[in-house]
């Protein structure tokens, strides 16, 4: 497989300040800058408090920076409107929380499709891609199965595969194995891997857990909301 190496993402001097009462101002992140290769496996890392959930939620255009500049496919997040910032989230970016954000009426298919519906891809196209990703995360015949009826890595990996269907350019990924035991961590960092190597989907990870940290390809350590390393391995 030819690896394409474009800057598909960068951030340029980003700056979030939040305001707690009337005096005092909280630097979250601090002229923040790096740049993204399409491909790239990356862990955003540093101890509480460090700005590892800010600097995601600014790059996912979730939250407005103070200062500076994002990029995405060429897009400067920083510009869009709220509802054009709301569909390009749905076209170039899939998410992963913590808390799995399944919802619980809908089956393991309906959750997974449930993006491309809005998208208006059609129902045919839909399921069969929504096969194809069950096979990809070890779940094909659970299509029918309601959340509820998941262990919490079987969850997981559905919200793995949601967020990975619509082959959008990158990934972001919020403390994914925090309520995973070692083993399913193990296991589910390792299924992302492979999702990263055979679709070539850049993946970003807000995270402590060393079970990402030591598979991630690049590290991006994070103190008092400025850069103190970028390690590429």
């Amino acid at each position: 497989m030819n690896i394409d190496h474009e800057e598909i993402f960068k951030v340029e001097n980003v700056k979030k300040i939040f305001n707690e009462g009337e005096q005092t101002q909280v630097n979250a992140v601090s002229d923040v800058s790096f740049k993204i290769k399409k491909g790239e496996f990356v862990a955003i890392v540093g101890p509480s408090g460090s700005g590892k959930s800010t600097l995601l939620n600014l790059i996912s255009g979730l939250d407005t920076p103070t200062a500076g500049r994002i990029f995405l496919a060429g897009n400067d997040l920083t510009t869009l409107s709220g509802n054009e910032l709301s569909d390009f989230r749905r076209d170039h970016i899939g998410f992963i929380f913590q808390a799995y954000n399944l919802i619980p009426v809908l089956s393991v298919e309906e959750n997974i499709e449930f993006v491309m519906q809005l998208q208006g891809i059609s129902k045919e196209v839909r399921r069969e891609k929504v096969q194809s990703i069950l096979s990809d995360v070890g779940l094909t015949g659970m299509e029918k199965r309601k959340p509820s009826q998941l262990s919490g890595g079987q969850q997981q990996r559905v919200a793995v595969a949601r967020a990975i269907v619509t082959r959008p350019e990158i990934v972001l990924a919020d403390e994914p194995t925090a309520n995973l035991d070692s083993k399913t961590a193990v296991a589910l960092v390792e299924l992302m891997k492979e999702l990263n190597s055979k679709y070539q989907t850049t993946f970003i990870f807000s995270t402590h857990d060393n079970t990402i940290m030591e598979r991630a390809k690049r590290l991006i350590t994070l103190k008092d909301g400025r850069i103190e390393s970028d390690t590429i391995f």
